[in-house]
Parts: structure tokens; C-alpha cells; sequence
């Protein structure tokens, strides 16, 4: 998945793999091109590895124009299960009550607490919808 916040010349590219073995073999594979992008393009580049913990496709599924919004927070390690079961009973549903949902992923490291959740939905009265559903959502431990 490719976001872009114009305004902001950020570009966020989220890449699944299916374990770690995987992850660690692709680093070595993009790591030139990541290089080569930034000379390209110029500015700076930081990677984060999450492990995505809640992944929810809607339908539609996300689609080019779809509007993304990324929700960074931290926690006490050791809530990260609290956390995972709080986003899965409370934040999900209202998320998802939007009609103009299509997708959400809910990413933690688990060692340090620090996530980061992508809210994808196809326009602007969903994407201020969908922030109801973080109102009461845990951001420290």
C-alpha cells in the first residue's frame, strides 16, 4: 500500500510479508532501490518494522484516491495484548460503521509498544467519522 500526503511531501509505502525470514531476505532485495529512490526524489527515509496484529479489508477494498489516515501511539509493552483486544472490541466496529470504510491496519512492535494504525476510507466525512472511533482508544500505558 502507497500513501502520499502531498502537502506534506511524505510518502508512506506499507509492505506485508509473512514472517520475519521473509522480511529480513526482502531488506537485502530493496534496500539499493529504497538508496536509489532517495537520490532520485531527494529527502530523508525511515523504515519501521510493526507487526500488523488487525488487518481488515472492506468492500470495496481500497482503491487509488482512497483517503489514508495513520494514527501513531505508544504503550506499555506489556498492555500490547489489552491493546489489541480494546481495538478489536471497541475501535474496530466504529471504524467500520462507516460506510465509506475500506480497510484498516493496526500495526504494533511489540518489544517497545509503539504502533501505528491505517485508516482507509474513500473520502473526507469518512476519514472525520472514522476518528470517533479513537476517542477512547489507549494511547499510553
Amino acid at each position: 500500500m502507497t500513501s502520499v500526503d502531498r502537502a506534506g511531501a511524505v510518502v508512506g509505502l506499507i509492505t506485508l510479508w509473512e514472517d520475519k525470514n521473509a522480511l529480513e531476505a526482502s531488506e537485502r532485495i530493496v534496500a539499493e532501490s529504497r538508496a536509489e529512490a532517495v537520490r532520485m526524489i531527494g529527502g530523508d527515509k525511515t523504515v519501521e518494522t510493526f507487526e500488523q496484529v488487525v488487518g481488515e479489508i472492506g468492500n470495496p477494498p481500497p482503491a487509488e484516491g482512497c483517503l489514508v489516515r495513520f494514527v501513531s501511539f505508544q504503550m506499555d509493552p506489556a498492555r500490547v495484548d489489552e491493546n489489541v483486544t480494546f481495538f478489536n472490541g471497541e475501535v474496530l466496529p466504529a471504524i467500520k460503521g462507516s460506510p465509506a470504510f475500506r480497510a484498516v491496519r493496526h500495526l504494533i512492535d511489540r518489544a517497545s509498544g509503539r504502533g501505528l494504525t491505517a485508516i482507509i476510507v474513500s473520502d473526507d466525512d469518512a476519514l472525520r467519522a472514522a476518528e470517533v472511533g479513537f476517542e477512547g482508544a489507549p494511547r499510553e500505558g
